[in-house]
């Protein structure tokens, strides 16, 4: 069973409500993240295999990041675009831009992918690790 993990902007008393379905669900008060980053609370969620439910649409963004970084980018420069570069086996060096939006079209995603040589099965595979 999913365990969810709910977010600042809902209520605490979702808690209670969905108790009968989803019995070890916890909100950020309890966890004592009330004025925590939302990337504080992805990276919680992520190491505890929670589902964050939230209504925020930012946190798809930190998990694309965060598996990029996984697979050797690294942020070189952030805007309106992020840049990231990955140094590869043989010195050269790939490349990487992506729009700094709060929401991530799949379009999008599959030519940030794309960019990097990545396949939409190997990225799916370390992003649900």
């Amino acid at each position: 069973m999913k365990l969810l993990l709910f977010d600042q902007n809902l209520s605490p008393r979702l808690i209670e409500r969905l108790a009968d379905v989803y019995p070890d669900s916890v909100h950020v008060f309890s966890l004592g993240f009330g004025d925590a980053m939302d990337i504080d609370i992805w990276q919680y969620a992520h190491d505890h295999d929670y589902v964050i439910v939230t209504k925020d649409a930012d946190f798809s963004e930190f998990g694309i990041i965060k598996e990029l970084e996984r697979l050797g980018f690294r942020i070189v420069r952030e805007g309106n675009h992020i840049a990231m570069q990955r140094e590869n086996p043989d010195g050269t060096k790939t490349p990487l831009t992506m729009p700094n939006h709060r929401t991530i079209k799949s379009s999008t995603l599959r030519t940030i992918l794309s960019q990097c040589n990545i396949s939409r099965d190997d990225f799916l595979k370390f992003y649900e690790e």
